[in-house]
């Protein structure tokens, strides 16, 4: 029925098992050795995986994910600065190694160098984002979904929101979204044991990541990256992680209560 991907699947199986082993050695947090450095290693070897599969957006949001949850947890800011300091390095170094991630980077400081292009997709999202107006032009009835954007159904598919439902039908979705990672924080804190609260909070960090990731790239506020909108966005493989994740959620909160 539709293409497994695996590196969602890692990031599913990321949040899990960060959250489990931060639960395990809760009291060596302080530690490099027991804590910093075998998350790092592992992480390392999740993301090169996945990074030569050619996703190297997932990659990096994996890595945001996992350095969230460990600030989390209670790892030392001291500890985590290295690594923050070392992803922004090597990210730079990857995106910058090809071509088509560096005519992004152009596209996105100098749009306007080449709409018909590189450009063109952000381009054509905030034509159609302008041609939803406030209460946009009704279902079907917008240009974004024929064509005009690539990547409609997935990456853009909130161009399309914006365009036939209008701001009044695109801001809904975006406080739906946003009150649910509310929610999602606010259950890692009532949490009843120190793995359901990590858990909770990576999979809260893990949405917020990808939709302000998503929604920015869509406004032209950051480059394209090609991922996904949470429970919006075509895909099955991430629309089934997502529902799950939903529902640990709501199995953590209901046994907070």
């Amino acid at each position: 029925l539709f293409n497994v991907q695996p590196s969602e699947l890692a990031k599913f199986a990321l949040v899990i098992g960060v959250a489990s082993f931060l639960d395990q050695r809760r009291y060596f947090l302080d530690r490099l050795d027991r804590v910093t450095v075998p998350i790092s290693i592992w992480v390392a070897i999740v993301c090169g995986l996945i990074y030569i599969q050619r996703d190297l957006s997932t990659a990096l949001i994996i890595g945001i994910i996992a350095l969230g949850m460990m600030w989390a947890a209670g790892v030392p800011v001291k500890h985590l600065a290295p690594l923050i300091g070392v992803g922004v390095l090597l990210g730079s170094f990857l995106i910058l190694s090809e071509s088509y991630r560096r005519a992004r980077v152009v596209a996105f400081f100098n749009p306007s160098d080449d709409i018909e292009g590189s450009s063109w997709q952000v381009t054509q999202g905030l034509l159609s984002l302008a041609r939803g107006g406030l209460k946009g032009t009704g279902l079907g009835g917008g240009h974004a979904e024929w064509g005009w954007v690539p990547a409609a159904d997935t990456d853009f598919v909130f161009a399309v929101v914006g365009e036939q439902l209008g701001f009044m039908g695109a801001l809904p979705v975006v406080i739906l979204l946003g009150t649910f990672i509310v929610a999602g924080f606010r259950t890692a804190q009532g949490a009843p044991d120190v793995f359901g609260s990590l858990l909770a909070a990576g999979i809260s960090i893990w949405f917020l990541v990808q939709m302000t990731v998503n929604l920015l790239g869509v406004l032209g506020s950051l480059p394209i990256t090609g991922v996904t909108l949470p429970f919006i966005s075509y895909g099955g493989t991430s629309l089934i992680l997502n529902a799950i994740a939903a529902g640990l959620l709501l199995n953590i909160a209901r046994q907070s209560t």
